[in-house]
């Protein structure tokens, strides 16, 4: 364990205007700093979207959490409709319509495969179609058998459209896939950002910054150090650091010196 120790650290020439020496407090492993008060309080509470106490999180989630899917059925079957569609064939051959303007919620289908999608991760299962499968597998559960919910044919047809309904310009729609570029995924995660913004909105951000520089001693083993560790570290392994904290809110510097 390393314990507090004073270490001085002499540059420039002896003698020379450009001379002189730093004093470093190395504090021991267990010494956590003392801050004094804070000059900003935290707060006791949050502005935002409550998420309601219930079994069904569903309409929470389209509503607030989620970037709307309002209009999207629409959207998927004038995707589907066109002859560059990857699966334009089979939803044109086994009539697959997304919107359903008779139905209270006329993109419940477009919720539903969402929902398939996300409940797909917590299952053990590789490829659509053992997520379809029913009946006993090979492991120690059934088959997911989502085939219950939708039609897998139809699950394929959201899955071959969905990238590409929060792009803005529908000229990328059937462009050759190896050659879009980010400007397909943007639109999408800009709208979860802007969700997220309406979600919770904190009343105070504390941010801790640093800037590190590493340690290299030149006319010793350890620099006049009491001793020097080795943590892997990327791009470049570090070792000791030189390191300066900054809090943007509160306006304090402080200067650590870290043996690693």
């Amino acid at each position: 364990m390393l314990l507090q120790t004073e270490v001085k650290i002499t540059y420039g020439k002896e003698g020379a205007a450009e001379s002189g020496s730093v004093t470093w407090t190395v504090h021991a492993d267990v010494d956590r700093p003392d801050l004094g008060e804070l000059p900003l309080a935290a707060p006791l509470a949050f502005e935002g979207f409550n998420i309601p106490d219930a079994t069904d999180l569903l309409p929470g989630f389209f509503s607030h959490m989620f970037p709307t899917v309002e209009g999207m059925g629409a959207r998927l079957d004038r995707y589907l409709s066109d002859h560059r569609a990857p699966q334009h064939a089979t939803a044109t051959q086994r009539n697959i319509k997304f919107h359903h303007p008779t139905h209270p919620d006329p993109d419940w289908l477009v919720k539903l495969c969402f929902q398939l999608l996300i409940a797909g991760a917590t299952e053990n299962e590789t490829g659509v179609e053992n997520l379809w499968r029913s009946g006993p597998s090979a492991g120690r559960n059934e088959y997911p058998n989502f085939g219950q919910y939708c039609e897998v044919h139809v699950f394929k047809a959201w899955k071959s459209a969905i990238p590409f309904m929060w792009v803005e310009d529908e000229s990328l729609w059937y462009a050759p896939r190896e050659d879009l570029t980010w400007e397909v995924f943007v639109p999408v995660l800009r709208k979860m950002n802007e969700q997220r913004q309406v979600l919770l909105k904190g009343l105070l951000l504390l941010l801790l910054d640093e800037s590190m520089s590493g340690w290299r001693p030149k006319t010793s083993a350890r620099g006049g150090l009491p001793s020097i560790s080795f943590e892997p570290r990327k791009p470049v392994s570090l070792g000791t650091m030189l390191r300066n904290g900054a809090d943007p809110q509160s306006g304090g510097c402080q200067n650590l010196f870290t043996v690693l």
